[in-house]
């Protein structure tokens, strides 16, 4: 793949600073992405010319940061599939990823993952970094930064303005009241592998909910998760006796659906590199439509 560079002329109330200090302040590169830096050829480059983050920038130089992944590998073996991509640029990629579709997993599994079908597309010599957890059973849309410099500027806007998630579930019965917080602290079930269970212990969690529609014994309700648990939206609505439908560890299996009936509607972020907003929806897959026929 080719290498990504960005480039920024030293404006003049940063004259007589060292390279670090901007890394630092314009960038947001952390210390140890900086370190990453200095072992490549063309890692820093001021006017063409590869320099150290001692080297000292004057107003109307030209700098040049090579963020590609010093050694970039995916280590999921290619296998074919064709990625239902809703956005892409040289530093994104947002997909819809449908219910059963694991992100990682092991290649010894029938199933493909998300990093398989990235392999297969972008090669293993593409880097994949998943900005936030999907389960297995959860659809919808999955961001992926292509270098670690654009994971990193990513996770620090995690749960705030500059990055904000909300998804669509259909519960069990009907939630009061119909719009509210739900703030209960979480924290892993002892002896239980990957189950969550509420306790005052726990990691500070909370999540906003509105009561879109109400279909008899069910209700499809849209959830914008303030902070980032495993399975926290699962294990919140469980715990106010309305869970997910078809959700096995927090609720009942179902004939109806065969996962729990969660969709990752809805993402609104602010570009990590260019700082334009992107605004991304994607529709109810038909699995939970049917719920709610």
């Amino acid at each position: 793949m080719d290498d990504r560079i960005l480039e920024w002329m030293i404006p003049e109330d940063m004259d007589g600073l060292p390279v670090r200090r901007v890394l630092k302040q314009h960038f947001h590169f952390a210390s140890s992405l900086i370190s990453r830096l200095k072992t490549k050829p063309d890692g820093i480059c001021l006017n063409g010319e590869k320099v150290y983050t001692n080297a000292v920038v004057k107003t109307g130089d030209l700098l040049a940061v090579n963020i590609t992944d010093l050694d970039p590998f995916n280590p999921a073996e290619p296998r074919e599939y064709d990625l239902d991509i809703r956005y892409e640029d040289a530093d994104l990629l947002v997909i819809h990823k449908p219910a059963g579709m694991a992100v990682h997993g092991s290649d010894r599994l029938p199933s493909i993952t998300v990093a398989n079908a990235c392999s297969w597309r972008y090669g293993q010599d593409c880097s994949f970094h998943p900005a936030h957890r999907l389960d297995k059973g959860t659809s919808g849309l999955l961001v992926i930064a292509k270098s670690a410099y654009v994971h990193d500027r990513l996770r620090a806007r995690m749960h705030s303005e500059d990055f904000e998630r909300s998804y669509l579930a259909v519960i069990d019965g009907v939630m009061g009241p119909r719009r509210g917080t739900i703030c209960k602290p979480i924290s892993r079930e002892p002896a239980e592998g990957i189950r969550r269970t509420i306790d005052p212990d726990g990691l500070p969690s909370e999540t906003r909910y509105e009561t879109i529609q109400v279909f008899g014994d069910r209700s499809l309700v849209d959830a914008f998760p303030v902070t980032g648990r495993t399975h926290q939206i699962r294990i919140h609505f469980s715990s106010c006796g309305h869970p997910l439908l078809g959700d096995p560890v927090y609720g009942t299996v179902s004939e109806e659906i065969r996962r729990p009936a969660l969709h990752s509607h809805r993402i609104h972020l602010i570009h990590p590199v260019t700082g334009d907003v992107l605004d991304l929806e994607d529709p109810l897959p038909e699995d939970m439509e049917s719920l709610l026929r």
